[in-house]
């Protein structure tokens, strides 16, 4: 058997990890099967890092559950099951570079001689087993993420809730078949879940009902009590301050947060001697900057593509540039009527021959992929960040002599260094945790929350600074993808301190109003 290089759990310690020696770049997925020695594995394609491993194996798991096992008794009967779990000098070529999408799989026994079973023989089912019935639902939910009916980050919310923490649950009750569940089973879950935030619990709570409701109740696994209950999960009640997970950042800390990304984080990734280091820091620095501004959520930049992204020049007026270009045409005798008004150097100056007229990209960012499913049009001034990533992009391409070419369908925030896949929201997050780390004790905070920024933080930012610059909050909504209750219920402790003038104007000298009434009947 290969030497393992790497090992890390995953899945709340269901599965592993791994990287063997033969092939240190290469990551795999590992699970032991029950009451065996003996693994199934999968290789995990289109992952570098750990983190993104991690994130992969969730599918993988959920993957495996639509393959049947051998049993150990058949295995041991026709002495064909084993388990290759990467490139080595025993195998085929042919077997090591099976991959299937994700990956290949493969099981290891006991036994000495590894080779590739030709087929996967069907077990018989065994009762209502919980774990089977969970991992049934579960691989039902992966086939719609691959019919497109179901986002992929939904189901690694439900795979999260069910294979890793309802199983732990049913560990602690006792609860090893679906005929034991009962209406009471899952009242004590909030209690087991304390650790986590009412949000979550409840979200998780929503999860759990589903697999009761679309699974459980339609293959008549539970009795008519256990679906009826509208209150199987108790749901905890949710308050202003359980609303504040993402502080809205103030404007000296955005400053050196911002700083940091890009004079310390960036800067020190030149020097590094991997080039891929400093593109990842130049698109986090850009990454950050973009999301700050135009208030979308993070998974929705990491599906733009640059042909979601549309750049207009509206113009702005210099008056200093207006005013020398038209002393400049007057000393060479040539009068200029009609420009002694003023202007409004913020107006946009669409004319391309305007006196003094300045150069104002927006960035028109249309968001196809969205949390609420409805497509959206975001009006940015992020127009030259765009266009300055891209230019970079293309040097980056050209330096390497990557086998790439820019095109309207290239991931605007992806890995040049494996085909422009994506990065893992788990890198973003690292990045943004290495940045609090670096800031500890320097940033203020929120002045009404307590709560560390997150990388959510940055869209919070942006819808509550347009509700302190008085956006119309229908328009707010729409922009943000934020129904206009949500906007009131999570945003509504703005900057009461930009405001102040308003509630505290006193109009000295004033004398009071003298409303005389008319009576009808006098």
């Amino acid at each position: 058997m290969p030497k393992l290089l790497e090992k890390h759990k995953v899945l709340g310690g269901r599965a592993e990890i791994i990287k063997y020696e033969e092939s240190p770049d290469t990551w795999y997925y590992r699970e032991k099967l029950p009451e065996e020695k003996a693994y199934r594995t999968r290789k995990i394609s289109n992952v570098e890092t750990q983190l993104e491993a991690e994130d992969a194996a969730i599918l993988v798991y959920a993957k495996l559950r639509s393959e049947p096992v051998i049993p150990r008794e058949e295995r041991i009967k026709r002495d064909e099951l084993y388990e290759i779990e990467q490139p080595s000098p025993h195998l085929s070529s042919n077997a090591a570079n099976h991959d299937d999408g994700i990956g290949g799989a493969y099981l290891l026994s006991d036994r000495s001689k590894p080779e590739r079973t030709s087929k996967f023989i069907n077990r018989k089912r065994r009762g209502t087993d919980i774990d089977k019935a969970i991992d049934e639902h579960l691989a039902r939910l992966s086939e719609r993420v691959e019919a497109n009916e179901l986002k992929e980050s939904t189901f690694k919310e439900h795979m999260q809730t069910l294979a890793v923490h309802l199983k732990r649950y049913f560990v602690q009750e006792g609860i090893t078949k679906t005929s034991q569940i009962t209406a009471d089973t899952f009242t004590a879950y909030p209690l087991y879940r304390k650790g986590c935030s009412k949000l979550t619990k409840n979200k998780e709570a929503r999860h759990i009902k589903g697999f009761v409701d679309n699974y459980l109740a339609k293959k008549k696994l539970v009795d008519v009590d256990v679906v009826s209950n509208k209150k199987l999960i108790p749901l905890s009640k949710i308050k202003q301050e359980d609303l504040d997970a993402n502080p809205a950042i103030n404007d000296e800390d955005w400053k050196l947060i911002n700083s940091w990304i890009r004079n310390t984080y960036l800067k020190q990734g030149e020097s590094h001697p991997r080039p891929s280091v400093h593109y990842w820091r130049y698109l986090f620095w850009h990454f950050t900057l973009i999301m700050k501004n135009c208030g979308a959520r993070p998974v929705e930049l990491l599906n733009l593509r640059w042909k979601d992204i549309e750049i207009e020049d509206v113009g702005r007026i210099s008056e200093s540039k207006r005013r020398e270009e038209i002393e400049e045409l007057e000393a060479e005798g040539i009068d200029i009527v009609g420009e002694d008004e003023a202007v409004d150097a913020n107006a946009w100056a669409l004319n391309p021959g305007a006196f003094g007229r300045e150069e104002r990209l927006i960035a028109h960012i249309f968001i196809r992929a969205s949390k609420t499913g409805r497509q959206r049009e975001i009006p940015t001034n992020l127009g030259k960040a765009f266009m300055r990533f891209k230019e970079y992009q293309e040097q980056y391409i050209e330096k390497n002599q990557l086998d790439l070419t820019l095109t309207p369908h290239t991931l605007i925030f992806g890995n040049p260094n494996n085909f422009y896949s994506k990065y893992s929201y788990h890198t973003f997050t690292t990045s943004w945790h290495k940045c609090m780390t670096a800031l500890d004790g320097l940033l203020n905070g929120h002045k009404f929350s307590e709560r560390p920024y997150t990388i959510y933080s940055m869209r919070s930012t942006f819808i509550e600074n347009g509700l302190i610059n008085k956006i119309d909050i229908f328009l707010l909504s729409r922009v943000c993808g934020h129904s206009v209750d949500m906007l009131q219920r999570h945003y509504e402790r703005i900057d009461v301190k930009e405001r102040a003038e308003e509630i505290a104007k006193i109009n000295y000298g004033e004398k009071k109003k003298q409303i005389k009434k008319i009576d009808l009947f006098g």
